[in-house]
This record gives structure tokens, sequence and C-alpha cells, in this order.
């Protein structure tokens, strides 16, 4: 049984957005909060001194999660287009 979203099609665009804003805010802020945080996240990507590169996460990993993203955008949009037949 697949659920109706708990927050209308205008709501959920806006979460994403401000959930990286309190990321970025809490990383410049109290970045040991972040820290402490990546440490009980194992999928967590870890950051070095140069770039935002992924570390430790094995290409299988890599593979199920595209593959979980491509499941939930196919969704969206579907969900999306049913949204928009019914307008």
């Amino acid at each position: 049984m697949v659920a109706a979203p708990e927050y209308n099609l205008e709501t959920q665009t806006k979460i994403i957005p401000a959930l990286c804003a309190l990321h970025n805010f809490i990383r410049i802020y109290n970045p040991k909060e972040i820290e402490d945080l990546e440490g009980l996240l194992a999928c967590t990507p870890r950051r070095n001194a140069k770039d935002f590169s992924y570390q430790g996460i094995s290409a299988q990993e890599k593979q199920r999660a595209n593959i979980k993203r491509d499941i939930i955008a196919k969704e969206m949009w579907r969900q999306y287009q049913e949204h928009l037949n019914n307008i």
C-alpha cells in the first residue's frame, strides 16, 4: 500500500533545500555537531580537506544507492503526473 505524501507538492519541493541550508549552517557554525552525526551514520560521505569526495563507499553501495534514487525519482514523477491529470 502506498500512502499519500504527508505534505503537498509545493511544500515537498521546499524540504530538501531547507535541509541543505540547515546542514550548511551547522557545518559552518558548529562543525563538531556534523562530525558527531557522520560518525553515527555509516552511509554518510566523508569529506577530505581538498574536496567533497566520497571515501569508503564501495561500488556496490553506490550502485544500490543509484538504483534506489532512480526508483524514488520515477515514483515522484509518476505521482506528479497523476497530480497534473487530476487538476
